[in-house]
């Protein structure tokens, strides 16, 4: 069995649903260019990449027709990249990360883009006017919501509506510290001119969740304040094992930094090796890279050495070349 590992991850930003600023996007153009922005910012060759595999809750109008394969059109993949797109409601882009996971554990493809994308500005919750198997009242738990399931998690495990509203609080208070601090930038890719997300709220208060009427049950805790929000946005993965997401990953955005200022790596245990990239000339430049992980169980340890030694080499090669260029240069210059 092969490892799996995450190596890159781009979103767009999340915003309310039927009033945000995505709600004229359609959702396959906006899981699509959050799938060109995880490929051009992780350098993946589009042509290794086997399979796009999106989570969508609402498989309906404008979120029909396998979103993942349409993806592979939008987005510049090469015509034989395959694509899908799975349902597992709430947890669907979770899901598509499982399967992709699976898939490369049982060696089907190396390289995978997986995570989803909803538009609920174009979604009816509830009932959309398609034929349904049965009626609520035949099986109402065919069409069990959400907000009924977080009812019963909260009465099943004694948590009060006051202990809800302060976790919702303390979510909304660290969402809104990691935007002021620039902790999403890297992550979110401006869509339709949005770079920032709309739904925090930084200002809530018990006060003012105490005010808010019950959503679900008028006999139960659960408020729209302690609700997902109605939401537009997409989200995508990079996913390979640890060999393919060193070699065709890690290694081409790192040896840019080699040539322009210098690399220095260690080993520990063979399990991962770290690689401190030193950039000339800019402030806070000692970036951390930990990508190459579990390769004890696929490669013995003397192979492992044997390639952690080639690398230190070749970078060492490459530093030396760089020396004598630079020094070739002053040269010239000299004899002028």
């Amino acid at each position: 069995m092969k490892k799996a590992v995450i190596a890159g991850y781009s979103r767009s930003p999340f915003t309310m649903a039927r009033k945000g600023e995505l709600i004229d996007v359609k959702p396959v153009n906006m899981f699509a260019e959050v799938v060109k922005n995880l490929v051009s910012k992780t350098k993946v060759n589009p042509a290794d990449i086997e399979d796009i595999v999106v989570g969508c809750a609402f498989q309906v109008g404008e979120q029909s027709f396998n979103i993942g394969k349409l993806t592979t059109f939008l987005s510049g993949m090469e015509i034989h990249t395959s694509g899908m797109t799975v349902d597992r409601w709430c947890g669907s882009s979770m899901e598509a990360i499982h399967v992709a996971a699976g898939k490369i554990a049982m060696g089907a493809g190396k390289v995978f883009v997986c995570g989803g994308v909803e538009s609920m500005t174009r979604v009816t919750t509830g009932f959309e006017p398609i034929p349904y198997p049965y009626t609520d009242k035949e099986n109402p738990n065919v069409y069990f919501s959400m907000g009924i399931t977080a009812e019963n998690v909260a009465k099943r495990y004694k948590i009060s509506r006051t202990e809800q509203q302060e976790f919702a609080i303390q979510s909304h208070q660290k969402a809104n510290e990691a935007e002021i601090n620039g902790k999403f930038k890297n992550e979110i890719v401006e869509i339709a001119g949005c770079t920032k997300d709309g739904n925090i709220r930084p200002k809530s208060n018990q006060e003012t969740l105490d005010g808010l009427k019950l959503a679900f049950d008028q006999e139960g805790t659960v408020t729209a304040a302690t609700s997902s929000p109605l939401t537009d946005g997409a989200a995508a993965s990079l996913g390979s094992n640890p060999v393919n997401t060193f070699m065709k990953v890690t290694l081409p955005l790192i040896l840019p930094g080699v040539i322009s200022g210098g690399l220095f790596a260690f080993v520990t245990s063979f399990d991962e090796v770290v690689v401190v990239l030193f950039l000339a000339g800019l402030e806070n430049t000692t970036i951390p890279i930990q990508m190459w992980t579990g390769l004890r169980e696929q490669l013995s340890p003397t192979i492992l050495a044997v390639a952690t030694c080639l690398i230190v080499l070749s970078t060492l090669i490459l530093i030396s070349a760089e020396l004598l260029r630079r020094r070739s240069e002053r040269l010239r210059g000299i004899n002028r």
